[in-house]
């Protein structure tokens, strides 16, 4: 059949003609990319390279709609008044304005991968006035690089002129008001599916290119036109320079190297590397994040009346952390400080900003290197808060979601987040009798949470207890799924050799009383016959739990952790926590509190919980001190985001 027989009206074939042209050149555009960056991908598979490839298709769509949705609509408007010759000109040089300008910035981003090893983001919004700057000089030291540009731009002008007119004398236009309507509303439909990527639950975003633990596969699939425009709808991390570069850097080194670290490089004001003592121990890990869990209402915290019996049980045979804090106030928070040590520290989160696509050292990927099988469970829809692409980033190579649950009924989930705590948990554990050991297993809980339902199945053994709130009532279910859990795991032949972190995410507003308060939440460390049983005071947080995991696990190398490990003998430990615009350092018993604009405050939180007695008049130096390494450690760790700076491309890639 030939082409201009289709029923379908002209604009449509025309306009899929020519997508299909900038599919083919963005394709090209990409093998460049592969060209002249090949040192970066000499460690890639084939089979990964093509992968890549492939997965850029829904990148290179999404792109080009965004770019060239207007003139496609206007152009298949009914009546197609494109048929009036200056309008089509006007379209057609449009377009080529549009898609030069695409072509001009990839071919950019050749050198710029080059030297940043990452794809364009913000940068043509940031630093405008630097780059129009730049411009001269470069063209005349890269004069040949010009001219390729310029060749290169004005072949596919031509070759679109050339399609683009054939296919417009080919086709003749037939007017029918109907069709063309339902043809446009089609065009806007896929169009909009394009652009979010497809039907999964959540749109298309930077982090889902990195599919594989190689970084620069991810980068691969990728095009600097998406990452630029998808960059203009998302959330920038704030900058800050309260100091020189290089002194926050020694002041926030000085705050995390154990004894047995050596700092890396002083451009990454993180990275470190640890001592090796021997191969690691071949010990499982499995992390269970609690939702919403709040060390006050706990028994084994000194609640009067415990809703946690069965964490109560595990807390007397386990390492307790009695002064632990969440590095965050979300869900979207705790996930990349528990499993990447990087903290909330701002209104804005890692997940879903322009930094999301920057380079760090996951617990997945530091211990899969180490031969351990990784995976993230959650139970809610894949794609909810971004966890699946952010696990994958952290290299936890499996992912499983509520879709994954065998037997999927309404009787599992709560009808509004995904599966109830106890049926996922127990489908967890029978997972991780699949996977070959050692294995790193993460879970994250939904319970307890709005709308603190409890399964029909259930309502009998967490029966309603007078003046209880729904909220402490579906606590008791959480804690009751976990007893459910370890009692499913011990009669398993992997039990006595794994280690068991078990840590709340984020604390409920009715518990927050003071500042400490708002970040208070459990952390456990089981593991018997390796860690013995007691009750730890010192400060943590949830950015501590990398490094405590690799220190446990005997795990030597490089990582780039925002914090300590719990497990050090020194009581050097800190936490750093933000809320209501002020940021606060606890040491064991201090807390510093700054708004980063002026001197911060100095208070004793444990005898002064509610902040009324300041200290700093009286200890001005140790005030300053404490000051000086908060802005310094808020610096460096927006700083080592916004500026991929986390660690180095061969740190992320081995």
């Amino acid at each position: 059949m030939r082409f201009s027989a289709l029923p379908v009206p002209k604009q449509l074939k025309v306009s899929l003609a020519g997508l299909l042209l900038l599919l083919v050149l963005y394709q090209l555009l990409r093998l460049g990319f592969l060209a002249v960056n090949a040192p970066a991908f000499a460690g890639a598979a084939a089979g990964g390279i093509l992968l890549a490839f492939a997965r850029g298709v829904r990148f290179d769509l999404a792109a080009l709609l965004l770019l060239n949705g207007p003139l496609l609509l206007l152009y298949n408007l009914p009546g197609h008044p494109a048929r009036w010759r200056p309008l089509r000109t006007g379209l057609f040089s449009l377009f080529c304005a549009a898609n030069v300008a695409g072509i001009v910035v990839n071919l950019a981003d050749y050198g710029y991968y080059r030297e940043a090893q990452r794809r364009m983001v913000s940068e043509l919004f940031t630093m405008t006035r630097d780059i129009a700057g730049m411009v001269p000089g470069l063209a005349a030291d890269y004069w040949r690089l010009f001219l390729l540009l310029a060749g290169i731009s004005g072949l596919f002008v031509w070759a679109a002129g050339k399609l683009l007119s054939r296919l417009d004398r080919a086709i003749p236009y037939r007017a029918a008001p109907v069709t063309e309507g339902l043809s446009l509303a089609l065009l806007i439909a896929l169009g909009a599916l394009g652009v979010r990527g497809g039907l999964q639950s959540k749109p298309l975003r930077p982090a889902h290119a990195f599919a594989s633990t190689n970084w620069a596969l991810g980068y691969l699939s990728l095009n600097a036109t998406y990452t630029i425009l998808r960059g203009t709808a998302q959330v920038r991390l704030p900058e800050y320079r309260l100091m020189p570069d290089g002194r926050a850097a020694a002041l926030a080194a000085a705050m995390v190297r154990g004894p047995a670290e050596r700092m890396v490089d002083p451009a990454y004001p993180f990275l470190r590397e640890r001592a090796g003592t021997g191969a690691p121990n071949s010990r499982n890990l499995v992390v269970i994040i609690l939702e919403s869990w709040t060390a006050d209402q706990m028994g084994c915290y000194g609640a009067d009346t415990t809703r946690t019996p069965c964490f109560d049980s595990l807390a007397s045979a386990g390492l307790l952390f009695t002064n632990f804090l969440a590095s965050g106030q979300r869900s979207i928070e705790a996930a990349p400080a528990i499993l990447a040590s990087i903290p909330g520290l701002s209104n804005h989160t890692q997940i879903g900003s322009t930094t999301e696509t920057a380079r760090f050292l996951g617990l997945g990927t530091m211990l899969g290197r180490h031969g351990y099988a990784t995976a993230f469970y959650h139970g809610a829809k894949t794609g909810s808060m971004g966890f699946d692409a952010f696990a994958r980033m952290a290299g936890l190579r499996r992912y499983f979601g509520k879709e994954d649950y065998p037997g999927l009924s309404d009787e599992v989930q709560d009808g509004t987040w995904g599966l109830y705590d106890e049926p996922a948990l127990l489908d967890a554990c029978s997972r991780a009798d699949k996977l070959p050991q050692p294995f790193c297993l993460a879970f994250y809980a939904l319970n307890p949470h709005v709308p603190y339902r409890i399964p029909a199945g259930r309502e009998a053994d967490i029966p309603r207890v007078p003046g209880e709130s729904d909220h402490q009532r579906a606590l008791r279910y959480a804690d009751f799924s976990l007893g459910r859990f370890f009692a499913a795991a011990r009669p398993r032949p992997w039990f006595t050799r794994t280690v068991f972190l078990v840590v709340g995410d984020h604390t409920t507003s009715p518990s927050r009383r003071d500042y400490r308060s708002i970040f208070r939440v459990p952390c456990l460390l089981y593991a018997p016959g390796l860690c013995a049983p007691g009750r730890d005071d010192r400060i943590g947080s949830q950015v501590d739990l990398l490094p405590t995991a690799l220190d446990l696990l005997g795990v030597p190398g490089v990582h780039a952790s925002t914090g300590r490990s719990l497990l050090e003998p020194q009581g050097n430990g800190f936490a750093v926590c933000f809320y209501g615009g002020r940021h606060g350092l606890f040491t064991d018993s201090l807390l510093a509190l700054t708004d980063l604009s002026s001197p911060g405050s100095l208070y004793d939180y444990r005898r002064d919980p509610d902040l009324q007695r300041p200290l700093q008049d009286g200890s001005p130096a140790l005030a300053a001190e404490l000051d000086a390494q908060l802005k310094a450690y808020v610096q460096a760790v927006i700083g080592m985001l916004r500026r991929d700076r986390v660690c180095r491309p061969e740190d992320a890639s081995r």
